[in-house]
């Protein structure tokens, strides 16, 4: 009776450490076509003379909700209105627009480093919960929604970023100790920023680092960095914003909230 009594818990537990990721039900998991990592996004620059056509591809994204995407800071600079979103996984239907675009208020361009975090808020949803949807398209979980991640070192992650012929290619990305990047960036913050063994080729701001949590390997993936900045030439060590810690899921999880809110008492 006492060893039921214990299956039971466990079981339990680890549903609610599953459940207790966020903000969107159900996430983090692959998706079966065409790329297993259905939650990254590409922004694109507006055509001015036409709405729905894009000019060019600006960086990358990571889905986190219906109509909400993670990305870089620095990627941002237009106004919000010329930005055009793209899915991978789904190109028959798109591009999505851009209805806000929130930056982190301690993100300063000319410091060249650090808190390089935005959210992208879509005019429409994509719609994820719809059965065809599934297959192809899926939201990455957020660490510390409701219990904090580990990662540590040494952890064997996945990197979605574009290689030199624009081709969106997953790699194997290994997260190594701070020391190993402040001894390369001066600027490097540890705490703020996550130290990879992969350096990210050009317009590849927002490319989404993908971990599943150290202690629960059979768990969800989760957003754990996406790429910032770094040197041009290939180094042993790159910078990423760091996503795991309380520090910018706070930040994240309020300004979300406070939009919603908004929204719904208009």
């Amino acid at each position: 009776m006492i060893t039921i009594l214990k299956i039971v818990l466990i079981i339990t537990l680890t549903n609610n450490v599953y459940a207790q990721y966020g903000p969107y039900e159900g996430c983090g998991h692959s998706v079966t076509n065409p790329s297993p990592q259905g939650w990254v996004a590409m922004v694109y620059r507006k055509d001015p003379t036409d709405d729905k056509k894009f000019v060019d591809n600006k960086c990358l994204a990571s889905i986190i909700k219906d109509n909400w995407l993670v990305g870089a800071a620095s990627c941002l600079t237009l106004k919000d209105d010329q930005y055009l979103i793209k899915i991978p996984n789904n190109d028959t239907k798109g591009p999505f627009f851009v209805e806000k675009i929130y930056k982190s208020k301690e993100y300063n361009p000319t410091l060249g480093a650090g808190y390089d975090l935005a959210l992208i808020k879509l005019k429409n949803g994509l719609q994820l919960r719809l059965p065809g949807n599934t297959k192809i398209m899926s939201a990455i979980c957020l660490s510390d929604y409701g219990i904090e991640s580990s990662v540590t070192i040494g952890t064997k992650c996945q990197l979605n970023s574009y290689d030199t012929s624009r081709k969106l290619t997953p790699e194997t990305i290994e997260v190594k100790a701070d020391i190993d990047c402040e001894n390369l960036y001066p600027r490097y913050k540890e705490g703020y920023m996550f130290c990879g063994d992969k350096s990210v080729n050009w317009l590849n701001s927002g490319a989404p680092i993908a971990c599943k949590d150290s202690r629960h390997q059979d768990g969800p993936f989760f957003l754990s960095a996406m790429a910032s900045w770094g040197r041009v030439d290939k180094v042993k060590a790159d910078v990423y914003t760091k996503l795991y810690g309380k520090h910018y899921i706070s930040w994240i999880q309020k300004t979300i909230e406070e939009d919603e809110s908004h929204a719904l008492n208009l």
